[in-house]
């Protein structure tokens, strides 16, 4: 299936939610790659620019590894560093 992760019902400040977000996206992967069947994490998107989450919630997110301007977040560097262990 296909993932992101919102972080519009988050607290804290953002940098607080996009580190816990980047946790989970961690940890989500971990698990999958534990499974011996598991053979692909498909992201929902690119960027954070092209969501679909403005348009179906009708607020702002940032729910992708790549933020507006496709820069990386903190959760691409957390699959970053597990998948290159």
């Amino acid at each position: 299936t296909e993932m992101d992760i919102q972080i519009q019902g988050g607290t804290g400040s953002l940098e607080q939610r996009l580190q816990e977000q980047a946790t989970a996206y961690k940890n989500i992967l971990e698990e999958a790659m534990s499974c011996e069947n598991f053979k692909a994490l498909v992201q929902w998107g690119v960027n954070d620019k092209y969501s679909w989450i403005h348009n179906f919630t009708g607020q702002h997110d940032a729910p992708l590894l790549f933020d507006e301007e496709n820069k990386p977040k903190p959760a691409y560097f957390a699959i970053k560093e597990l998948l290159s262990v």
